[in-house]
């Protein structure tokens, strides 16, 4: 029955996406997103129109890139997301994609990072994490020294930080570990750290474990590794009081405590995740077991409104809650994190089916767009959608998931 709604409801994603006529290159939002959904939904259907319409979207994309005046490095929205994905289809056996075909971009990217790297924003949408994770993922022999030039800007930046915030006060170190980590924050109005995955300090260990499982710098990235842990356990709250384990931010101006979304993109999700891989490379296991245990915790929040969801996506809605617990209970075989899977994949069925596609809001948050609104997107739309309820009912591995920074 559940299979049977899930393919209902990905034949009607083929035809909107395939229908569209966007032109945003974007990872996030764009074209990348919708050749992502395909080449997952070729590989679960066999669906050979699928594998037609990928070729056509990248000529368009290609177009595209070829008269865009001024592309962003960015992972999210600029050329390191693009790099990544044509990485990702060259690599996939569904495209025959020879890295001559794009390597003029691989060349534009290392150009635009030899004269100016990002170093005041160590995030993953849009600073140095992103582009690390296209680098590393892409493993070019013509890349490795500007690989190696912004790992070193990576941890000449977090050294700095952490060893200034180790010899100084809280109100110090918070200051220092912000001004890398979260640059957007006004640091008058309030001093912060951002936690998250998105655009936060877990992020930047997500790339350092990557790092080193690849074996780059492997002793540097692993001290880190363990300072970055650390430090992120250190902001564990009590959930009882706040409904969370870490916050989104954390704060010391009047010991105030912020409660977090429950998301791919802010909370404890995500950081939960990946301090468990984190714990399981560090070879810590009481560390695991407590970082488990609450992670069982977790799997047991289920009020949407409550854990701040706001729509069916991935970036911060059920889709992309479902699809992290159904990959922590791959990982683990503990059976509340396929309990929690199933319900947040039954909950967005439902909303899809309620909804009939209008604006993909969940009904307390449907005032937010207007009922003509659609969104293709990796993050925030119907591609991102797709590719999780696709990972809920295939065993084809779920490699397109290392743009989340899960794998």
């Amino acid at each position: 029955m559940y299979r049977s709604r899930v393919f209902d409801q990905l034949k009607k994603i083929d035809r909107l996406l395939n229908n569209s006529n966007t032109n945003d290159i974007s990872l996030r939002s764009g074209i990348p997103g919708i050749i992502l959904f395909n080449l997952y939904y070729y590989k679960l259907t066999g669906k050979e129109e699928l594998r037609e319409f990928i070729l056509n979207d990248l000529d368009v994309l290609f177009d595209l890139l070829e008269f865009k005046n001024k592309i962003t490095i960015d992972f999210i929205e600029g050329l390191t997301g693009i790099g990544w994905l044509l990485n990702h289809i060259s690599n996939s056996d569904v495209i025959s994609l020879h890295r001559k075909q794009f390597s003029a971009i691989d060349i534009l990217i290392s150009e635009q990072l030899y004269k100016k790297l990002p170093e005041e924003n160590l995030d993953f949408l849009y600073g140095l994490s992103g582009i690390l994770n296209y680098l590393i993922e892409n493993n070019q022999e013509s890349q490795s020294k500007v690989l190696l030039k912004i790992v070193n800007t990576l941890f000449k930046s977090l050294k700095k930080v952490l060893e200034k915030s180790f010899k100084t006060n809280i109100d110090e170190s918070v200051e220092e570990i912000s001004k890398v980590i979260s640059p957007q924050i006004d640091m008058n109005t309030d001093l912060k750290i951002n936690l998250s995955i998105a655009e936060g300090l877990t992020g930047v260990l997500a790339i350092l474990l990557k790092l080193f499982e690849k074996n780059i710098h492997k002793n540097k990235s692993l001290n880190l590794i363990r300072e970055i842990t650390h430090i992120i356990m250190s902001w564990k709250y009590d959930p009882n009081a706040c409904n969370s384990y870490f916050p989104s931010y954390s704060s010391i101006n009047n010991n105030q405590i912020h409660d977090s979304r429950f998301s791919w993109n802010k909370g404890d999700l995500s950081i939960l995740y990946l301090l468990l891989k984190s714990a399981s490379m560090l070879k810590d296991d009481r560390l695991y077991s407590e970082i488990l245990e609450m992670s069982i915790f977790t799997s047991h929040r289920k009020d949407f409104i409550e854990n701040g969801l706001r729509n069916i996506w991935i970036y911060n809605g059920t889709s992309g809650v479902a699809y992290v617990f159904h990959k922590m209970f791959s990982e683990t075989g503990i059976k509340d994190f396929r309990f929690a899977s199933e319900y947040w994949y039954y909950l967005t069925l439902e909303y899809l089916e309620l909804d009939d596609y209008n604006f993909g809001k969940l009904p307390a948050y449907n005032n937010w767009h207007s009922a003509n609104s659609f969104n293709t997107g990796f993050l925030e739309g119907f591609s991102g959608l797709g590719l999780s309820l696709i990972n809920s009912i295939s065993d084809v591995k779920p490699n397109w998931d290392s743009a989340l920074l899960l794998s």
